[in-house]
């Protein structure tokens, strides 16, 4: 009994991994922005203003976003976007190359998105929360609240349909909607996380595990 537990969870293990059953992507500035190539999160009202110059980019300036998913949606399901964002006062530029003193500062960001529906390979969220704090905002402990708004039909949409990208018609992004006045919205494309070559080691070592189990059997 054992044996066959342990072949039939090999076997789900070393399944190869599409797209939407994959569980995290790196977030990467979307190159097609109404303000420029390198920003992944406006946020028009960060001071209380309406200034096109607060945006974050989510890929450079040592800048680090992944979104976790498990694949599920419905009431329950749930997916994260989590890491640090370079504050870029220049959008057509990377972050960190302006003379602006608060260029490149990184803030850590944390937005939970919930009420998955599926779309595509990926999903629309129905509601989203979070917040962002430090770096030009000044101490970690200073936070800019992220609530979703719904543009009438979802908060966030995270779906492999290129958009916005000329030509492309697969790669993820993932677009969404913040309250507060101004335009405060996520533009981000993302890319599949590879497991580490280690991981693929041991997953490929229970594979043969499973088939010597077989072959065991029927002899």
């Amino acid at each position: 009994m054992k044996l066959k537990a342990i072949i039939a969870a090999t076997a789900m293990i070393c399944t190869p991994l599409t797209a939407a059953q994959a569980l995290t992507w790196q977030l990467l500035d979307h190159g097609y922005g109404a303000l420029g190539a390198y920003y992944g999160l406006r946020l028009d009202s960060l001071f209380g203003t309406t200034n096109p110059d607060e945006v974050f980019s989510a890929s450079s300036a040592g800048a680090s976003v992944y979104l976790t998913w498990d694949g599920s949606t419905g009431v329950g399901a749930t997916a994260t976007i989590s890491g640090h964002l370079a504050f870029n006062a220049d959008a057509t530029t990377p972050a960190g190359t302006s003379v602006n003193p608060d260029d490149g500062k990184l803030s850590k960001v944390s937005y939970v998105l919930s009420n998955l529906v599926s779309a595509g390979n990926g999903f629309r969220a129905m509601a989203g929360t979070g917040s962002v704090c430090g770096g030009v905002l000044g101490a970690v402990t200073d936070c800019y609240n992220l609530e979703g708004k719904s543009d009438g039909t979802s908060v966030l949409n995270f779906i492999d349909n290129g958009h916005r990208i000329p030509g492309d018609n697969s790669t993820f992004v993932a677009e969404g909607w913040i309250d507060y006045s101004g335009t405060n919205d996520w533009l981000v494309k993302a890319t599949v996380v590879p497991l580490p070559a280690g991981i693929l080691l041991l997953l490929t070592g229970l594979g043969g595990l499973a088939a010597l189990g077989r072959m065991r059997k029927t002899a």
